[in-house]
Formats: C-alpha cells, sequence, structure tokens
C-alpha cells in the first residue's frame, strides 16, 4: 500500500504495477505517468501508457515475457495483430498504484 494517497493533488505523478498472465506464468511491469486523473480512468491510461513504451522499446515486434511460479520456465508473448492494447488488456490481472506524489501542472 502507498504511504498517502492525497486526493486533493491535482496534478500527479503516478506509478503503476500492471501485472499480466497466461495461464501459470506471471510479470509484473510498472509504468509511470503523470496528470490529472483519478480513479479507473488511470486503470486504462497505465494499459495504454504500457502499450507505447512496448511499442517504442521493441518496434514492431513487442514481447512480454512472463515466468512460471518457480522463475525457471520463460513464456515469451506477442500480439497476434496492431492492437497492442487489446492484447495487453486480455492479460492483464491487476494494476496497483504503487506511488503517488505531486508534480507542476504543465500547461
Amino acid at each position: 500500500m502507498i504511504e498517502n494517497y492525497d486526493p486533493n493533488i491535482r496534478w500527479g505523478r503516478h506509478t503503476y504495477r500492471v501485472t499480466l498472465q497466461k495461464w501459470n506464468y506471471v510479470g509484473a511491469i510498472d509504468c509511470e505517468m503523470g496528470g490529472n486523473m483519478r480513479g479507473f480512468k488511470v486503470i486504462e491510461a497505465a494499459v495504454s501508457s504500457l502499450a507505447d513504451d512496448l511499442h517504442e522499446a521493441r518496434g514492431e515486434n513487442p514481447t512480454v515475457t512472463l515466468v512460471d511460479p518457480t522463475g525457471e520456465e520463460k513464456l515469451h508473448c506477442q500480439p497476434d495483430g496492431e492492437n497492442i492494447e487489446d492484447w495487453l488488456y486480455a492479460m492483464v490481472v491487476g494494476v496497483e498504484l504503487i506511488k503517488h506524489e505531486a508534480e507542476d501542472a504543465k500547461w
């Protein structure tokens, strides 16, 4: 749990842990974003931000590596089509806010 979630912070820097799972393979990816949003919208924004990060980092072949409970066996996942967000949504089993702090408004 984060130390203090101040609902009065208008502009904040959020760090989310997005947990992905396929069968018994699981992985977690942290992503950061700033802005003026709260609630369910941040889950959508976290997945969208993760999709953008994967596309930028890996170009045309975004890959997510998940591991089994022993940590030894790996599953490399790639989207079937071009919609990376839908591909990620199908594997999301959790999104957790792990850090929240005030940031200067960007006008």
